[in-house]
């Protein structure tokens, strides 16, 4: 079942002196699309999550629940009616180590693979 959740996409955020590789390495009059860096406000759901997450207290390495490989299948189900089999999906920490490990799948050894810029 999809939930009606609404996200604010046009509100703009400045980002100028918040730490942003993407705004503070260039004069406000540039506009910088060299890095994949939001320019609008987190969904409030990734940010309660996050909230409940901090109000725990502890910090450290983590590892994805035990049931986000279900959760995942079910969503795929319910957003697209695509029936995965949990087993099929694969946690990796970052894109870049899914585009390397995706590479590595699906090509032999000294096989060429074209990479468009920017990455993602």
């Amino acid at each position: 079942m999809r939930k009606n959740i609404s996200f604010d996409f046009d509100t703009p955020v400045d980002r100028y002196n918040t730490d942003s590789i993407k705004w503070n390495l260039h004069l406000k009059n540039i506009l910088p699309l060299w890095i994949a860096d939001m320019d609008f406000k987190v969904a409030p759901c990734t940010q309660e999550a996050i909230e409940k997450r901090i109000s725990l207290g502890t910090f450290g390495y983590t590892q994805a629940p035990h049931d986000l490989k279900e959760q995942i299948a079910q969503y795929l189900f319910d957003q697209y009616q695509w029936l995965v089999d949990p087993s099929w999906v694969v946690i990796l920490p970052r894109v870049i180590s899914g585009l390397h490990t995706a590479t590595r799948q699906l090509t032999q050894p000294y096989q060429s693979c074209l990479v468009p810029r920017p990455v993602y």
